[in-house]
């Protein structure tokens, strides 16, 4: 992984959060692919809270409002976005109270799988149409 030295749009104090949260995913055994997506979330989330909504009292709320309404992020997307902030915040930064309220978006519901019943039903219907000659 990357130790984030010079970034040129991030202050020396940005640089050390990320440095940190890079360090904290690592001692606990993260992925890499985890420790990645997690510090460009928490990162994206520092360069947003700078240029759009430096003083949002509630901004990681904000922020991650700002992804589902203005961005269209996917929910799975989100739900990664959600976790590095949670870690971000309770782990590193040591204040889960950022957090108190905030819930992942409901789970999209599916329609049932047709049954294989069905299925032969529809087959043997269009085999019927097309034996007619309609």
């Amino acid at each position: 992984m990357r130790r984030y030295r010079r970034h040129p749009d991030l202050s020396e104090n940005e640089i050390a959060i990320l440095n940190r949260l890079e360090s904290e995913l690592r001692l606990r055994g993260y992925a890499r692919k985890t420790q990645k997506s997690y510090i460009g979330y928490c990162r994206r989330f520092l360069q947003w809270k700078r240029e759009y909504h430096g003083t949002v009292n509630n901004d990681v709320r904000a922020h991650l409002e700002w992804l589902v309404v203005d961005r269209g992020v996917s929910r799975s997307a989100f739900n990664i976005a959600y976790s590095a902030l949670s870690f971000h915040y309770a782990q590193v930064l040591k204040r889960p109270a950022q957090l108190e309220g905030l819930r992942r978006p409901r789970s999209g519901r599916q329609l049932p799988g047709s049954s294989v019943n069905e299925k032969c039903c529809v087959c043997w219907i269009r085999s019927a149409i097309r034996s007619t000659g309609s």
